[in-house]
C-alpha cells in the first residue's frame, strides 16, 4: 500500500515541475549561448528587426535580407554592444547592418552647424569576410544618405567616382550611387579606432552641389554593412562610441561662406568675375563714346551755319584727342566690324533701319557679345558648369538682341499703323485744298511724327532723284509691312489711270482704317483672357523649374545626369513648346 505523501513532498514535485517546464520553454525560446556573446548580456535577441533602447541610443538588429543567416545581436549599453553574424558567401549585396543610432535633436540644417563628429573602437573578424565598419548620416528626413566607411573588408563602393579628399590626415575616396546615396571610403590602412568628422563630408557635398546648406541632419547610424562570413558565425563588437555635435551661435557680422559661397573652383570664380568686369567695362566705354560724340559740335543748324552767307571763317581749332576709352571702344568695334561678313553686316544695317536704332552693325554685335559674357559668367558661377555657362550665356544674349530689334521693329510698324488714318485724312485735305499729291506728302513730313515722318521723307527724296513717288509709297508699305498703304498706292495708281476725286477716295479708306483698328481693340480685348492664360501656362514651368533648379538642386539633379531623367526634360520642353503653338492659333483672330 502506497503511503500517502506528506504536503512538502507535494510542494517539491510542483516547484520540480515548473521548474522543468520552464527549462523547456528557455529551450526552445531563449537566444543559445555562443562563446563570443556574453550570457549575462543585458540585451540579447535573434529577432531580425530586434531594438533596444540604451540612454537615448538605439541598438538594432537591422537583417535586411529575407535569405540571410542567424544573427544574434547582444548589449550591454550603446557604447559596448556586438553581433554574432552566420552569412552565406553566395550573394555580394547587403545582408545586415546591425548599429546603434543616434537621432539629432531638432534636426538641424546642415548651415547651422559648427562640428559634428563621432567617436568609435570596433572589432571586426579574422578570415574571409565581406563586411565594412561603417557611418551613415541621414538627411531631410531619411532621403539622403551619405555614408563614410572606416575599415573594409573585400568590398568595393558600388556608383561612379566623383572625388577625393582629405580629413585630418584620413584620404577618402568619394563615390555616387544614385542622387541621393553617397559614399565616402577611407583609402589605404583600415582602422578600427579613431574619430570621424562628419560635418566635413557634408561640407565637401555642398561645396561641390551634391547638398544643399539647408538640408537637415536627423539621424546618425554606426555598425557594419556585412554582405558575407564565409557561411561561418564570426562576432562583431563595439567597444566605444560616442557622437557630438554643436551648432553655431548667431553673429552680427555675416561670416563669408566656403569656396566663395558658390561652391566653385577658385579659378572659375575669379574667371567670371574677371569675365564681368571686362563686359562692364567694355559697355562703359562705349556709352562713354556715345556721350562724347552727341557732344561735339555737330548738329544740323551749326553745319548750315558755316556755310551760310553770312558766315564768317572761324578760326581752325585742332580736334582734342579722344579719351582712351573712346579709343579702345573704336578699337573694339572695328575689330568686332572686321570679324562680321558683308552679308551679315547688311542684314544687321536693315533691321537696325528698321527698328529705328542708329547704332551701326559693328556696335549692336559688340553690345550683344557683352550681354553674352555677362551671362555666361553668372550661369557658370551659380551652375559650376562652365560649359553649360558658356553655351548658354552666348545662346541666351544672342535671342536676346535679336528679340530686342524684333520687338522695336514691331513697336516701329504698330506705331505707323496708328499714324495711317491721320495721315490719309491730312493728305486727303491738302489735296481738297488745291495742293499737290507731293506736296501733300511734304505737309505730312513736316506736321507728323516719327516714324510716319521719317518714312515718308523717304519716299519723297526717292521721288525727287527721279523715282516714281507710287514707288517709294509701294517701298515704304513693305519696310513697315502695312496693307492697308499697299491698299491706298494701289487706289492711288488707279485714280492716276482713270481719273477720279483722290481725295473721297483716301478719306473713305482712312474711315475703314479706323474701323478695323476699333474692331481689331474690340477683339483683343474679349481675347485678353485667353492670352493671359496662354502666357501664364506658358511662364509657368519655366518658372517653377528655375526656382526648383536654385532652390533644391540635388532634387533635379537627376533630370539631367539620368536618361530616364533627359527623356522627361526633352518630352515636357516638346509638349510645351507644342502647347504654346497650339494656344497661339487659338488666340490669334485676323482682323
Amino acid at each position: 500500500m502506497t503511503r500517502p505523501r506528506t504536503l512538502h513532498q507535494q510542494l517539491g514535485m510542483l516547484a520540480t515541475t515548473i521548474a522543468g517546464i520552464g527549462l523547456v520553454t528557455l529551450a526552445t525560446q531563449a537566444v543559445p549561448a555562443h562563446a563570443d556573446v556574453p550570457k549575462n548580456a543585458a540585451f540579447k535577441s535573434m529577432l531580425p528587426s530586434a531594438q533596444w533602447d540604451s540612454d537615448g541610443f538605439v541598438i538594432d538588429n537591422n537583417v535586411m535580407d529575407v535569405q540571410a543567416g542567424p544573427q544574434t545581436i547582444w548589449a550591454d549599453s550603446y557604447r559596448r554592444w556586438g553581433v554574432e553574424s552566420d552569412q552565406s558567401s553566395t550573394s555580394a549585396s547587403v545582408k545586415s547592418y546591425p548599429c546603434v543610432k543616434s537621432f539629432v535633436k531638432g534636426h538641424p540644417e546642415y548651415s547651422t552647424l559648427n562640428f559634428l563628429r563621432s567617436t568609435y573602437s570596433e572589432s571586426m573578424p579574422t578570415g574571409t569576410i565581406n563586411a565594412s565598419a561603417t557611418y551613415v548620416v541621414w538627411l531631410n528626413n531619411s532621403q539622403v544618405e551619405v555614408q563614410m566607411w572606416v575599415e573594409n573588408h573585400n568590398r568595393t563602393p558600388t556608383g561612379r567616382r566623383v572625388g577625393e579628399i582629405q580629413f585630418y590626415k584620413d584620404d577618402f575616396t568619394v563615390w555616387q550611387d544614385n542622387p541621393t546615396a553617397y559614399t565616402f571610403a577611407l583609402k589605404g590602412s583600415s582602422e578600427s579606432s579613431g574619430k570621424v568628422h562628419l560635418l566635413s563630408a557634408l561640407r565637401w557635398l555642398v561645396n561641390n552641389r551634391f547638398l544643399n546648406s539647408t538640408d537637415t541632419v536627423n539621424e546618425i547610424d554606426f555598425g557594419w554593412e556585412i554582405a558575407s562570413t564565409g557561411g561561418i558565425a564570426r562576432d562583431f563588437e563595439v567597444t566605444g562610441f560616442a557622437v557630438t555635435s554643436d551648432r553655431k551661435h548667431p553673429s552680427k557680422t555675416p561670416q563669408p561662406a566656403a569656396g566663395f559661397g558658390f561652391g566653385v573652383p577658385w579659378w572659375t570664380f575669379i574667371g567670371g568675375v574677371a569675365a564681368v568686369f571686362a563686359a562692364i567695362f567694355i559697355l562703359a566705354m562705349l556709352m562713354l563714346a556715345k556721350l562724347s560724340r552727341a557732344g561735339r559740335d555737330r548738329t544740323l543748324s551749326t553745319m548750315f551755319n558755316k556755310y551760310g552767307p553770312r558766315h564768317q571763317a572761324a578760326p581752325v581749332q585742332k580736334e582734342p584727342e579722344p579719351e582712351p576709352s573712346g579709343r579702345m571702344a573704336t578699337a573694339a568695334v572695328s575689330t568686332v566690324g572686321r570679324l562680321m561678313t558683308p552679308g551679315s553686316q547688311e542684314r544687321l544695317a536693315r533691321r537696325l533701319d528698321l527698328a529705328g536704332v542708329s547704332r551701326k552693325p559693328a556696335e549692336w554685335a559688340l553690345l550683344g557679345g557683352c550681354l553674352g559674357v555677362v551671362i555666361a559668367a553668372t550661369l557658370s558661377l551659380v551652375t559650376s558648369y562652365v560649359l553649360l555657362g558658356v553655351l548658354a550665356g552666348a545662346v541666351i544674349g544672342w535671342l536676346s538682341m535679336r528679340m530686342s530689334l524684333s520687338v522695336r521693329i514691331l513697336r516701329r510698324r504698330s506705331a505707323f499703323s496708328d499714324q495711317l488714318p491721320d495721315i490719309l485724312q491730312l493728305i486727303a485735305s491738302t489735296l481738297q485744298a488745291g495742293f499737290s499729291l507731293p506736296q501733300a506728302l511734304d505737309a505730312v513730313v513736316r506736321e507728323q511724327d516719327q516714324p510716319a515722318a521719317g518714312e515718308f521723307s523717304r519716299a519723297l527724296a526717292e521721288a525727287r532723284i527721279g523715282a516714281r513717288l507710287e514707288d517709294g509709297l509701294d517701298a515704304v508699305a513693305t519696310r513697315m509691312d502695312s496693307d492697308d498703304l499697299h491698299w491706298t498706292v494701289m487706289a492711288i495708281r488707279i485714280q492716276q489711270g482713270v481719273g477720279g476725286n483722290l481725295a473721297e477716295v483716301l478719306l473713305t479708306i482712312s474711315n475703314t482704317i479706323r474701323e478695323r483698328a476699333a474692331m481689331r481693340r474690340q477683339v483683343r480685348a474679349l481675347s485678353a483672357e485667353g492670352r493671359l492664360s496662354a502666357y501664364i501656362l506658358v511662364a509657368l514651368p519655366l518658372i517653377v523649374a528655375t526656382w526648383l533648379f536654385i532652390s533644391s538642386a540635388v532634387y533635379m539633379r537627376p533630370l539631367y545626369t539620368t536618361v530616364f531623367g533627359e527623356v522627361m526634360l526633352s518630352l515636357a520642353a516638346g509638349l510645351v513648346v507644342v502647347g504654346a503653338l497650339w494656344m497661339r492659333r487659338v488666340i490669334k483672330v485676323e482682323v
